[in-house]
């Protein structure tokens, strides 16, 4: 896609949710926008804005990141309108402030516990992806050596010449001549890639599964790449470790807005208990 339109659409999607917080906030009973609430946002969406024009090297494409945030936050208030619009049609009664905050409670406990909900099964998935990247992990620790390259459980090592980098807006990797062909090597370790590699240098290259998993250059270490099975392993803990901080978070929250939606059903203002 076009840069240009892919700006466009970035600049959009966090216009879009601004305007979506500024007409769903009085719904869900936070009150209206002031001028202080109006300005900050506006501010927000600037560096927004000028984040998604310079988008420094290095970093992630931002496009994707934006689209998926514009669609859970469209998600997630959607959500929140659709139960208090339930209760209240489940619930017909006098217009008054105790029935709205009931539904308005209503509407966070269930959509914090579909949230809870959502973090566990992620918190499962991840599971089962982490126990398969350390049986991958352990089976390429203890793989043996390949006298060729191999696209089988066994290890191939073959001696490749660094010809220089190739880059795009997000990453940079070592092109490494592999015989008669140039690859392009994405290196997961090493912060001074360019320090240690130089041009012309010749260096090991280790592949499992048709796949390049170190690169080493002679006495300067082994320098894992972004397809290491060990990498995998820490993603997966990480992923593992975030899905259960969430689903913890969210099922705490759920637990306080079920407190304060029965108390909203009993007729406590509580607001006013709070205040």
């Amino acid at each position: 896609m076009d840069p240009t339109v892919k700006f466009v659409i970035e600049a959009a999607c966090l216009t879009g949710i601004i305007l979506l917080g500024a007409v769903a906030t009085p719904a869900l009973g936070k009150g209206r926008w002031d001028r202080s609430k109006w300005l900050q946002a506006a501010g927000f969406l600037v560096i927004g804005i000028v984040l998604l024009a310079v988008n420094p090297r290095g970093w992630p494409d931002l496009f994707p990141i934006v689209i998926g945030f514009t669609v859970f936050v469209v998600g997630v208030v959607g959500l929140l309108l659709a139960l208090m619009l339930a209760w209240r049609l489940t619930h017909r009664g006098p217009e008054t402030e105790l029935p709205r905050q009931a539904a308005i409670t209503f509407s966070e406990m269930g959509l914090s516990g579909l949230l809870a909900a959502g973090c566990l099964l992620a918190a499962l998935v991840c599971s089962v992806w982490l126990a398969q990247a350390v049986a991958d992990a352990w089976a390429y620790g203890h793989a043996p050596v390949c006298a060729i390259a191999s696209s089988g459980s066994c290890r191939s090592q073959a001696d490749g010449i660094v010809v220089g980098r190739s880059s795009t807006r997000t990453t940079d990797a070592v092109r490494v001549r592999i015989g008669d062909q140039d690859r392009a090597i994405e290196i997961a370790t090493g912060h001074d890639v360019w320090q240690t590699l130089i041009s012309g240098e010749h260096v090991e290259i280790t592949s499992w599964k048709g796949q390049v998993t170190a690169l080493t250059p002679p006495g300067k270490g082994t320098m894992e790449t972004s397809d290491a099975p060990g990498l995998s392993v820490l993603i997966g803990v990480g992923f593992v470790v975030a899905s259960l901080l969430l689903f913890a978070l969210m099922a705490g929250y759920t637990v306080i807005y079920r407190k304060v939606w029965r108390a909203a059903r009993a007729g406590v203002d509580v607001d006013r208990f709070a205040a």
